[in-house]
């Protein structure tokens, strides 16, 4: 705090500088306060106060509002109610001195903080009230424990709380499961399922109770399997692969049962290893008797491979099976055609024979990549009820050179001097190709090989090629084929001769885009030229320079010139659309 004295002379008393300094003294922990000036002559009343105090920050204008106030006179610190040191550990405080007259301050703002001493107020506590924990077994007489734990403090006086702890002792394997039957007698066919069940004194659901079923004697065929039912707890017993009637009628199947969580006993001193337990598994007898039941046809062999040759003449017989029925009268298998895709064959519902009714095609689509085409048959007995066998047919047809070859592209276009003419022949080898080339005879025309060429003449493909210039346009050029055993294919192949843009594409003709350049007046003249008569037409030159000038020229001799039959040219030069036109015309008498 700041005692400040203030000495006032009613005369008339001018201080100077040097006792303005010696009023304000400076002492630890002091305001040192600026020079307090006074009007002179000031007719009072006094003693009249000529600074006031004023403090702002926590505690006063910002939260918590109204704890603190000062004296505006004298300075005095007041605090107005409790405070909660674990709330508002400290209050920082402004302290000014404003003159009274003015309201502006008189010395720069003094700062400091107010720490707030504690006090034992709080007792300690649990953030649960309650704690939940699960601990391994090793004794079974209870399973649930409540300890109460006391947290005190060291204040004066001392403050304290308390919270329970529950310690939930989990289930061990301290039970081995147990089966309810020791022995069962099951009629047993494919289909049926036998459960055997067992009692466990461990908790539900828990890797304690649960039980692992074994099968550990009569399934050594693997005729047999047991699962779990996981809400039951109950053993599945499934037939897998069912027991011939023929060989055996009742089958003992021994089922041992454990749990997931190996076995836990407690004794008089804890838990008891594992290791050292005496206990063995549960066991129980199954008796599976085995009903007999119409055992299907079989097939001396279930898949048979027959050899032929492709368009071999119908009527041959492919395969007659041979079938065995330990349950029923051979002589009465009735046979069926199952699959028979291109419908080439036939059987015999009374011996299974299998005969073609349709020449066989290798090339067919129904014919893999192997050459095999597969025929599926079924034998089927008289028993109650019926069961049936299937064979497979698997045919491999033998190649012959029933194909010719041929051109697979019949138009190509040239761009250069030569052409690939790509060709196919569905024969394998030595019935296909490679195949041999050379050029035909196109009625007579002996200037065929004056123009062209096979280069290579051998192969999967030819190169035909062209011996001179060639003017664009479509041309037609005669091959003939040979394959492998000479056997001969006459083709054409259609040639386009033009200025390729890319690949293998032409570009638009000159002639395509002169039709579009031509203007009707020009084609109307060309018809006029055609249809008239005359002995003589000359070049009629159309001079572009010479506008405005026309010359008639007079045609109305009577020769005895005979009329236009033929227009054998005409001939447009084009320019960028710009037309300038020759005409030539021709006559023939």
């Amino acid at each position: 705090m700041v005692a400040l004295a203030l000495a006032h002379d009613t005369g008339n008393y001018i201080m100077n500088k040097r006792e303005k300094r010696e009023l304000l003294v400076r002492s630890k922990r002091r305001w040192v306060l600026s020079t307090i000036e006074l009007v002179e002559e000031d007719p009072g009343p006094f003693p009249k106060i000529a600074t006031q105090f004023r403090i702002s920050g926590t505690g006063v204008a910002e939260e918590p509002i109204g704890v603190f106030s000062i004296g505006d006179t004298d300075g005095v610190v007041y605090v107005h109610k409790p405070i909660d040191r674990e709330t508002y550990p400290f209050f920082h405080i402004n302290f000014d001195i404003m003159d009274k007259e003015t309201g502006n301050p008189v010395d720069r703002t003094l700062g400091f903080d107010v720490a707030i001493k504690d006090i034992n107020d709080n007792a300690p506590y649990f953030e649960d009230l309650v704690t939940k924990v699960s601990v391994k077994e090793s004794l079974p007489e209870v399973k649930t424990y409540k300890v109460v734990v006391e947290a005190k403090d060291h204040g004066k006086p001392a403050l304290s709380s308390t919270a329970v702890v529950s310690i939930q002792i989990m289930d061990s394997n301290t039970h081995q499961p147990v089966f309810k039957n020791k022995t069962i007698m099951e009629m047993e066919s494919n289909r049926e399922i036998l459960r055997v069940a067992v009692t466990d004194a461990d908790t539900p659901n828990t890797p304690a109770w649960r039980a692992v079923y074994s099968i550990v004697k009569g399934n050594e065929e693997g005729n047999y399997k047991i699962e779990t039912d996981p809400k039951t707890n109950e053993g599945i017993l499934t037939v897998i692969k069912g027991k011939d009637f023929e060989k055996t009628t009742v089958t003992n199947v021994e089922i041992a049962v454990e749990n997931e969580e190996p076995l836990f006993v407690c004794g008089s001193g804890g838990a008891i290893s594992p290791k050292t337990l005496t206990a063995l598994p549960q066991k129980v007898n199954v008796a599976v008797k085995v009903i007999d039941v119409n055992d299907p046809p079989e097939f001396d062999k279930k898949v048979v491979d027959v050899y032929v040759k492709e368009e071999e003449v119908t009527g041959k017989v492919l395969y007659t099976p041979k079938v065995t029925d330990v349950d029923s009268d051979v002589g009465k298998i009735r046979y069926e055609l199952v699959e028979d895709p291109a419908g080439w064959v036939t059987i015999d519902n009374k011996t299974g024979a299998v005969t073609t009714v349709k020449k066989m095609d290798r090339e067919s689509p129904h014919v893999n990549k192997d050459n095999i085409y597969t025929i599926l048959i079924h034998a089927i007995d008289d028993g109650t009820p019926p069961a049936t066998a299937t064979g497979t047919i698997l045919v491999h047809l033998g190649d012959i050179n029933d194909n010719i070859p041929s051109v697979v592209k019949k138009e190509l276009v040239m761009c250069g001097n030569n052409v690939i003419v790509p060709v196919e022949d569905k024969d394998k080898p030595p019935f296909g190709c490679p195949c041999s080339f050379s050029l035909g005879v196109d009625n007579g025309d002996k200037t065929l090989k004056s123009h062209w060429k096979l280069d290579p003449a051998n192969g999967m493909q030819a190169g035909l090629v062209s011996l001179k210039t060639l003017p664009y346009g479509n041309y037609t050029v005669p091959l003939v084929i040979l394959d492998q055993q000479g056997q001969e294919a006459q083709d054409i192949v259609q040639v386009i001769v033009c200025d390729c843009e890319k690949g293998d594409k032409c570009r638009a003709s000159l002639y395509d885009r002169l039709w579009l350049c031509v203007p009707l007046p020009v084609l109307l003249l060309f018809l006029l030229l055609c249809e008239c008569g005359g002995k003589t037409f000359t070049h009629l030159p159309l001079n572009l320079q010479e506008e405005g000038n026309q010359t008639l020229i007079k045609y109305n001799e009577e020769a005895g010139g005979s009329a236009c039959k033929v227009c054998v040219g005409v001939y447009v030069h084009v320019h960028a659309c710009m037309y300038i036109y020759s005409i030539y015309a021709e006559c023939i008498h």
